[in-house]
């Protein structure tokens, strides 16, 4: 009962984290990326240790403020524009246990991103998102319900090149119950985009998934598992794009190695959609996240993961994507942290672009560099750096981003 109580949990991780580059917004492929302690932890400076108590409720925030400089805040080919940009990042977590032996828990985390530019004001943005959690934990498993609302124009996570201001949630609820050996996971999930340009309306869509994990333990601290996914799409003023996928995967979740503990699935997803001069989605996907923990100052995660997402690039209705994550956290003496980010994604549109008659074919370069310095408990400065290049056989597409970022952590 307690691994699948993790289950759950880890995954709400995937929501609080998220963030990463040219990933997709609604990963029914990507169950987590991080495998923390049991409850929803919110990266190092945010956690359940040490929280402040009103009640039976605890309580953790940050407030992050940072100056950046982007040269190139459109990611254009060509006519480029530099800015310097000024954010504030509140968090606010709360986790509430109740019942009895405190077995149930309900958790919730607020999160803004305030941030201002110094020229192109346009471009200010005010992203916010809410994740909450309520976990039964019962005789025979769990049953969890979840939902992340999310206000955004972040281009992290999407094939977008501009800020498209968006209104996105995610409803889901899980079953799971276990015996002996044996253990299963039923959930559904509801996702919902709505752009605010009217221009985009046709682009707005929901994605109903329903899952069915099979689990059977191999060893103490490592399960095999069956997946099948079953979801179907439906645009709000396009039934053309409308569509359905099926995918089943196999592989394993728990300790890899010694000292690497993470997940590996392997499969294949058959994606069709209404209109007949669409092609579909037909492939091999794969995902893999773990997380090596060397020795206590060094500890690196990956994360690969093959699959199709929803695209909103001319004539297209998914593009493919392939995508490699590495971070490398190497802590210093004196409470310095190094941490590097190297990531490489390849995106393969399926239909021929009818401006530049030829498929679409993106190899997006990303890597980051920062240096960490916790000064107190309660404070921590960061300065980092961070490259971008597509390589994209489409000119337009084309570009480069540098970045350079300075920030101060106060947490409470």
């Amino acid at each position: 009962m307690k691994f699948l109580k993790r289950l759950i949990l880890m995954q709400a991780v995937v929501f609080l984290l998220a963030g990463q580059a040219h990933a997709s917004i609604w990963q029914t492929q990507i169950l987590t990326q991080e495998f923390q302690p049991e409850g929803i932890v919110l990266g190092k400076e945010l956690n359940k240790e040490n929280a402040i108590r009103v009640g039976q409720a605890r309580l953790r925030g940050s407030l992050t403020v940072s100056q950046g400089y982007d040269d190139n805040i459109y990611l254009s080919p060509d006519d480029k524009k530099a800015d310097l940009i000024n954010e504030i990042n509140p968090r606010v977590f709360m986790d509430l246990p109740f019942g009895i032996d405190e077995r149930h828990n309900f958790q919730i985390l607020y999160n803004a991103r305030l941030g201002s530019y110094l020229n192109y004001s346009k471009n200010n943005y005010q992203d916010q998102d809410v994740t909450s959690l309520l976990n039964f934990r019962l005789p025979f498993g769990y049953l969890a319900f979840r939902d992340f609302f999310n206000k955004t124009s972040d281009r992290a996570g999407t094939e977008f090149t501009t800020l498209l201001r968006r209104t996105e949630n995610t409803g889901e609820v899980f079953l799971g119950t276990e015996f002996n050996k044996l253990a299963n996971e039923v959930a559904f999930g509801h996702f919902s985009r709505h752009f605010n340009a009217l221009d985009l309306n046709n682009y707005n869509y929901t994605e109903d998934v329903g899952t069915d994990t099979l689990y059977y333990q191999l060893f103490p601290k490592t399960k095999a598992l069956v997946e099948y996914n079953y979801a179907v799409i439906d645009y709000t003023k396009d039934n053309s794009r409308d569509g359905h996928f099926n995918q089943i995967r196999a592989g394993f979740k728990g300790d890899l190695t010694g000292k690497t503990i993470g997940v590996a699935k392997f499969g294949y997803q058959n994606r069709e959609y209404n209109d007949a001069g669409e092609e579909g989605f037909n492939h091999f996907v794969a995902e893999i996240g773990t997380y090596t923990k060397f020795s206590d100052r060094t500890q690196l995660r990956l994360t690969f993961w093959d699959t199709a997402i929803e695209s909103i690039y001319e004539n297209n209705n998914y593009y493919n994507n392939n995508s490699l994550q590495m971070e490398l956290e190497q802590r210093l003496a004196r409470n310095y942290t190094l941490i590097c980010n190297l990531g490489i994604d390849r995106n393969l549109y399926p239909e021929v672009s009818p401006t530049a008659n030829k498929k679409r074919r993106d190899t997006i370069l990303n890597a980051g560099l920062a240096l960490e310095y916790q000064a107190k408990e309660w404070i921590k400065a960061r300065v980092g750096y961070g490259f971008a290049k597509d390589f994209s056989n489409i000119d337009t597409q084309d570009y480069t981003d540098n970045q350079v970022t300075v920030s101060v952590t106060l947490m409470i």
